[in-house]
């Protein structure tokens, strides 16, 4: 079937030294936190995987449903609760398993389950990336998995220092060490974090930087859909402006924003600022891009990204796709040259 793989680089992962500048974390890198991400889940069932601890449902809570790995790479799958009821949207019981899911409900929302997508994440320890795996959409959830990280991080891992209140009697953090049991072990009062952006291709961007003068005309286009809460928003907003038009998205509606603006020619920083915004954008978004006209042609900042896209041997749904990680991830190993040449 097929696979759109989207890279991105690890900038930050883990706590790192503030004097220095340091380009290493102490403790708590990429495959590090990957394994401390495992143990805390496993034996969990997938409602107690909502790292936030989202006991109100005052927003739309993130799931880890499965985390398999090999030696040499991990595959995530996040669980993505959607504001639906109706049938057609997929749903996963409160009390499914972390790890041993087999399938998704296609079938109407059953009481104690949560409606929601999947999404798919493949890391690379070694080479400090990863990639969002996206089939037939292009919703890849990255925003939510960063976050979701970044939580862990700060809150469950074996690093974290904690001390009881005496007034409250509960357990507040105090810092992070690297080993929390050793009272003379420095304590660091700052949280470790989490960052990524997108893999360029160099050449592309400085193409559009060396010939921002010529540019014509800028584009900013998106497609909105359900499954985003910026997408919901959006819609709201313009269909707020038409008395005739529906206000409700449903599940398999989608829909396309497109503003374009004549310029007379930008400056390289300022190509730079857009590629920028778009990269921080993107992924809240089912699909948005900047297009820029020069001459004849039309450049796309989407095509400055590192993709690859081809077959990968698989009988692939997101209904059935937890029974399958296993396979994805056997079958992303055996095309790891190809894929990660795109990158090389």
């Amino acid at each position: 079937m097929q696979a759109q793989i989207t890279f991105y680089d690890i900038q930050r992962c883990g706590l790192y030294a503030r004097k220095g500048n340091g380009t290493q974390p102490l403790f708590l890198g990429v495959q590090d936190m990957l394994e401390q991400l495992k143990n805390w889940a496993d034996g969990k069932d997938l409602v107690d995987t909502d790292i936030f601890q989202n006991k109100n449902k005052q927003s739309l809570c993130t799931y880890l449903a499965d985390l398999k790995s090999t030696p040499d790479s991990a595959i995530m799958v996040l669980w993505n609760q959607v504001p639906h009821t109706d049938s057609g949207v997929l749903s996963l019981p409160n009390r499914a398993k972390f790890g041993q899911i087999q399938h998704a409900d296609a079938n109407s929302i059953k009481a104690d389950s949560i409606p929601g997508y999947p999404t798919y994440f493949w890391f690379i320890p070694r080479s400090k990336v990863f990639a969002t795996i996206c089939f037939n959409t292009n919703v890849n959830g990255r925003l939510a998995m960063e976050a979701y990280i970044k939580q862990f991080m700060c809150q469950f891992s074996s690093y974290v220092v904690k001390e009881l209140n005496e007034q409250t009697k509960i357990l507040e953090i105090k810092g992070y060490s690297a080993d929390p049991t050793d009272t003379h072990e420095k304590v660091f009062h700052y949280p470790p974090s989490f960052y990524s952006c997108i893999y360029p291709k160099p050449q592309e961007l400085e193409l559009l930087k060396r010939q921002a003068p010529q540019i014509k005309k800028v584009t900013k286009k998106a497609t909105c859909s359900y499954l985003n809460p910026t997408s919901l928003s959006m819609f709201q907003k313009v269909t707020g402006l038409f008395t005739g038009l529906p206000q409700q998205l449903s599940s398999n509606q989608d829909f396309n924003v497109k503003a374009e603006v004549s310029v007379n020619g930008l400056t390289k920083a300022e190509v730079q600022g857009l590629f920028d915004e778009w990269e921080q954008e993107v992924d809240s978004w089912q699909s948005l891009d900047y297009g820029f006209k020069i001459g004849d042609k039309q450049h796309w900042f989407s095509h400055a990204a590192v993709k690859w896209e081809g077959e990968l041997a698989l009988s692939f749904t997101e209904q059935n796709s937890f029974g399958n990680i296993t396979a994805l991830l056997s079958e992303l190993e055996s095309k790891k040259s190809s894929i990660l040449s795109v990158i090389s």
